[in-house]
């Protein structure tokens, strides 16, 4: 499940593994799958919680939505998840955040940055 990748080459087995593992050990993953029986993608919003079974073994579990409407939720989510990358990368967090791949480009939603004077 580590390497399963969306249509867009992005990373969600392993996405949805660290979603799990943060503190809060829950969180969305938005990306792009096709429905069941289908073969044209389109967007996905998933619900991934980790839970503990009685033997002390991590599991996750998860629920997912197609063509879900993009929650205000969604969108202050993907901020806050940009504003932890650029403060732990700096610039260098740009390049990741403009690719396809990333999980910062969502339904009609993406991430800009720029300094006080309104630069990129």
């Amino acid at each position: 499940m580590l390497d399963l990748k969306d249509i867009s080459d992005r990373p969600i087995g392993r996405t949805f593994v660290e979603t799990a593992r943060q503190p809060a050990g829950e969180g969305w993953v938005h990306y792009q799958w096709p429905r069941p029986r289908e073969s044209n993608s389109t967007w996905k919003s998933t619900f991934i919680k980790r839970a503990k079974a009685p033997s002390g073994k991590d599991y996750l579990v998860g629920s997912g939505n197609y063509n879900m409407k993009c929650e205000k939720v969604f969108v202050i989510d993907l901020a806050n998840k940009a504003v932890s990358l650029l403060q732990e990368k700096g610039l260098d967090a740009l390049e990741g955040m403009r690719s396809q791949s990333s999980q910062f480009i969502l339904m009609d939603s993406y991430i800009f940055i720029k300094d006080e004077e309104a630069n990129e």
